[in-house]
């Protein structure tokens, strides 16, 4: 029996967040049980994609849609040159790893009359309520060709049954699997800025939807009431808010505030945080909360699914209401002030992720779900 040929598609592998990482074991896996594996990229190529072709993956670039002003604009001519690699290629399967490459990817595998079609496997990652009825009418009219929609939480799934009318039978939630984390040392030049302060940490790109303003703002009425001068790390790709560090600096808050950027080793900056925040308005998983429960941290994020789903207010985490910054500011002096607090919630969050997202686990159901294999399917 031929060795399984999959095609994983991706709007890109540019920075390595939260598709990127979760993708990495699944390839893994897949490789493990013999599958041959292949990777085209949609919108851009990505300034990691090399570390795809360093594990021997064959790597396509079709621009298959351009973005402006808040639209994807479909381009025909590189959907027709996706449609002839998927007749060249004569793939088993096909895994549509975000939207909207998920979208142009059955639509090229449609224009390429490949009989009989691959399996194809779609996968949310971020949050169905707010997608546009154009996509929301595609995967109606693509869910008789589509085999498995997958989702990273079971609030995006029910998101995802309720707007779209898909079978419920098709749709499967799998969260993501999280590595144990090892005792890294952290970065050395931050720990020396961090000594004798407290840290409180955020890792997510700069954007208005993950509200790191609104963090700013507690931490500032933080020092200004009670004299406390915790170090906030921000570390997280700026290229949606080029001007939030500017305005760091011009509020005078360069000393308490430190935008980091992009970080690849972010395991060394995980360990430098006394407290873990998220204050997102939109999540489908967030991805970095769990990271941070797994380094043992006590986190404070959003009252919003999918956050509820996994976090208990006052049992593994601390939960606010979107954009209250008082709420926020209470969990934070709750947090900072009381060492036993901390360290409770820190255990709790380790041993739940743990438990909850065994990676081996987690990237197991994947790669069923992707070949069609496993008691769940």
């Amino acid at each position: 029996m031929s060795s399984p040929r999959i095609l994983f598609a991706a709007n890109s592998f540019d920075v390595i967040g939260g598709a990127e990482t979760s993708v990495l074991p699944w390839l893994d896996e897949a490789a493990s049980r013999g599958c041959e594996i292949e990777f085209v990229l949609c919108r851009i190529r990505g300034r990691r994609a090399d570390l795809l072709e360093s594990r021997g993956i064959p790597v396509h670039f079709h621009r298959l849609y351009d973005h402006a002003r808040g639209i994807d604009i479909p381009r025909l001519s590189g959907i027709l040159g996706l449609a002839r690699l998927l007749r060249k290629g004569r793939y088993d399967v096909l895994v549509g790893l975000q939207p909207p490459s998920h979208y142009f990817l059955r639509l090229a595998a449609f224009f390429s009359g490949v009989n009989p079609c691959p399996r194809i496997v779609t996968i949310e990652q971020g949050s169905y309520a707010d997608r546009s009825y154009l996509y929301v009418t595609l995967d109606r009219l693509f869910q008789s060709r589509t085999d498995c929609f997958l989702s990273v939480s079971e609030t995006l799934r029910t998101e995802f049954l309720t707007r779209s009318g898909v079978p419920f039978a098709k749709a499967t939630a799998i969260p993501h699997g999280i590595a144990p984390k090892d005792d890294r040392p952290p970065d050395p030049k931050l720990a020396a800025d961090a000594k004798g302060r407290q840290v409180i940490g955020c890792v997510a790109r700069i954007s208005v939807g993950k509200r790191q303003r609104l963090l700013v703002e507690a931490v500032r009425r933080i020092a200004m009431k009670t004299g406390r001068r915790p170090l906030l790390l921000l570390a997280g790709d700026a290229e949606e808010d080029p001007g939030f560090a500017g305005e760091i600096a011009a509020a005078g808050l360069s000393e308490d505030v430190r935008v980091l950027g992009h970080r690849d080793d972010i395991d060394a900056i995980y360990p430098l945080f006394d407290v873990f925040v998220l204050p997102s308005v939109v999540e489908g998983f967030g991805l970095v909360w769990a990271e941070a429960m797994a380094h043992g941290i006590p986190v404070i994020t959003t009252r919003i699914a999918p956050m509820t789903e996994f976090i208990t207010d006052g049992v593994n985490g601390l939960l606010f209401d979107v954009d209250d910054v008082e709420a926020l500011e209470d969990c934070l002096r709750r947090l900072l002030e009381d060492t036993d607090l901390r360290e409770r919630l820190g255990r709790a969050g380790k041993a739940y992720v743990r438990e909850r997202f065994r990676p081996e686990t987690q990237r197991r159901k994947y790669v069923d779900a992707f070949l069609g294999t496993g008691a769940s399917l």
